[in-house]
């Protein structure tokens, strides 16, 4: 630097001197321009344009700003420019610089991740860490799933009954259960097919083999149905026809005759599938043989076979109790006759069944009752030597039998006892007259008695009777101690004075009937009536009285395969007459006309039974000869 440098006057070595006073005026403390060439202006700034100029005191560096591509060294900015002299950035040209900027990716679902960016490819990606894996599961029946509101597992399982893991045994069925875990049932091999054995093989699996079990092959009238050990379900031929889902014989079923609904005429039956006008059938000859009189009888059945027990007077006014049955086309002798050899037998008898086994009751002088049945050949008393009644003779005697079987009668007789009706019983030891009390000679139950009683035996004894003119039913009541009324009274009419028999019974399903006979309003004749037991009381069957014609005496009455069928005399143009009615609808229908053989002649007494829809009635009627002959017929 010369030494002259600063003192403000060019000299020589000095480019120039302006007294450096100012730094990088042109001139600086060394007397030398501030610069010489452009490139001496350089300030490393892009953005700026560099030119070394006089001016100052010298020459000094000039800077101007221009607009030149620059760099600001964000690679998310491009194109970057120059401006006011600095690198100004271009547009954004990266998915993100912070993971802020991935916000707007997001699905709101947490178990597939959520997103970052990536600083070094500045794009949005999913941070693994933040992606939910359930743990897996070892089998079908348990699955996790992610809650993608939460992101949380939860248990997702398959619904029951979804398959699963095979265990590859046939015999099992394999099903979740719904609640993760695999059941391996074992399977149902039942094809439904009750002529099928179904069972599972290990090995096979379902096989099937035919039986003979019992089965329905969909007809109620085929029975007892059965598997034929091919798989068909085969019934049994009964002889009947299905009509509205009931079984009928169209052969003899009058509301079903030939066809289901056909119906037959209240006054015809239906035979062999057509309806008939129906005619009583003598059933074989007379019961009697005709060379003495008969003078008692009453007929039962054991359930296959028609009995009679009758009374006959041989000479000497000897009187025999005899039984026969309807065998092989004729009638013959049940055992031989049995009376006490020291009293003839009264003009009394009846008949009952104990299954197919008969029991017999008839009365022998003074009063003594006599029960008898039937087994191993020969007639065996119940109760040796009889009963001794109240009554020194007996117009009526009724038998009846319990399940044991026990033996219950009723009588009505005279002399000692007014007129009066009785009940006895055997309890298999003793006679009781009582329910529950040993014999003491208090058995009467009326001493007014008016008409013929009767007794039919269900739960306990019923008696219907005639006091002092009054038709009713009674039984003894064991609160009361007594025998009292069951239901109000039978009679239709006010009392006008007299009454006849009456005759009680019940059907297969031990409700009781009652038919017996009272002089009309007029007080002139005797009609027949029937009621029923209606769960509370007495109730008519039919519209009116069962007769209509003359006077009507000794009803009797049996249900025949559900119909109510009525038997007894009438005083008809002077004859006694016996006639059968029976119920169709509300109307009692005349069946078969008279039943005399011959029509000048009196016919009595009819007494009825049935077995199954046959009906049976056997009545005594002069033979011509003077003899009453004891006939039965059938319809």
């Amino acid at each position: 630097v010369p030494l002259t440098c600063g003192d403000g006057d060019l000299d020589d070595g000095e480019e120039c001197d302006d007294g450096n006073e100012t730094a990088g005026d042109g001139c600086e403390s060394s007397c030398r321009f501030s610069c010489h060439e452009d490139p001496e202006c350089d300030d490393e700034n892009v953005c700026t344009d560099e030119a070394c100029v006089e001016g100052g005191t010298g020459r000094i560096c000039e800077y101007e700003n221009n607009t030149a591509p620059c760099d600001d060294d964000n690679v998310c900015t491009d194109p970057d420019v120059c401006s006011d002299g600095v690198c100004a950035p271009g547009p954004g040209v990266c998915e993100c610089e912070t993971t802020a900027d991935c916000a707007e990716h997001e699905d709101g679902n947490l178990c597939n991740g959520t997103f970052i960016c990536d600083t070094t490819s500045n794009l949005c990606e999913v941070d693994p860490t933040t992606v939910v894996t359930c743990s897996p599961t070892s089998t079908l029946c348990h699955v996790l799933v992610c809650v993608p509101e939460t992101g949380l597992c939860v248990d997702d399982n398959p619904a029951e009954g979804t398959a699963c893991e095979d265990d590859s045994h046939p015999c099992t069925d394999d099903e979740c259960d719904g609640s993760g875990s695999c059941l391996h049932n074992a399977i149902d091999c039942d094809d439904g097919d009750v002529c099928t054995t179904d069972s599972c093989d290990t090995t096979s699996g379902c096989v099937t083999s035919f039986n003979t079990a019992a089965c329905d092959d969909g007809d109620i009238c085929t029975t007892p149905d059965a598997c034929d050990g091919t798989g068909t379900c085969v019934g049994t031929d009964t002889g009947t026809t299905n009509c509205s889902g009931v079984c009928v014989d169209t052969d003899t079923d009058r509301n079903n005759c030939g066809s289901c609904g056909t119906i037959c005429g209240s006054d015809e039956d239906c035979i062999s599938g057509t309806c008939t006008t129906p005619t009583w059938t003598p059933v074989g000859g007379a019961v009697t043989s005709g060379t003495v009189p008969s003078v008692a009888h009453a007929i039962g059945n054991s359930g296959s076979q028609v009995y009679v027990a009758l009374v006959e007077e041989f000479p000497g006014y000897e009187h025999d109790v005899i039984v026969r049955r309807f065998s092989s086309g004729s009638w013959a002798n049940v055992g031989s006759s049995f009376v006490p050899t020291d009293r003839d037998a009264a003009s009394v008898v009846d008949i009952a069944f104990h299954g197919t086994t008969p029991y017999v009751i008839y009365h022998e002088g003074f009063g003594t009752a006599h029960v008898e049945y039937f087994s191993s050949g020969s007639w065996t008393e119940v109760g040796a030597p009889g009963f001794g009644t109240l009554c020194g003779s007996l117009v009526s005697l009724d038998l009846a039998l319990d399940s044991v079987p026990h033996p219950h009668f009723t009588y009505m007789g005279a002399g000692g006892c007014g007129i009066g009706v009785g009940y006895v019983w055997h309890d298999g030891t003793i006679w009781r007259h009582r329910p529950s009390t040993a014999w003491s000679g208090t058995e009467l139950i009326t001493m007014n008695g008016s008409g013929w009683p009767d007794i039919a035996y269900t739960d306990r004894a019923y008696i219907a009777l005639a006091d002092s003119s009054v038709h009713s039913v009674t039984f003894w009541d064991t609160f009361a101690l007594s025998w009292g009324a069951y239901g109000s009274i039978l009679d239709i009419n006010s009392d006008v004075g007299w009454d006849e028999a009456s005759y009680i019974t019940s059907d297969s399903s031990g409700v009781l009937y009652v038919a017996w006979s009272e002089e009309d309003s007029t007080g002139g004749r005797a009609r027949i009536y029937v009621k029923r037991w209606a769960s509370t009381d007495w109730a008519l069957v039919g519209t009116g009285a069962v007769s209509t014609g003359g006077d009507a005496r000794n009803p009797a009455i049996v249900i025949a395969s559900g119909t109510p069928y009525v038997t007894w005399q009438e005083l008809t143009a002077g004859v006694s007459t016996v006639y059968v009615k029976r119920l169709s609808g509300t109307s009692w229908t005349d069946v078969g006309g008279a039943l005399n053989n011959v029509s000048t002649r009196d016919a009595v007494e009819p007494d009825i039974t049935a077995i199954g829809s046959t009906v049976y009635v056997a009545f005594r009627e002069d033979d011509g000869a003077g003899l009453e002959r004891i006939y039965v017929k059938s319809l």
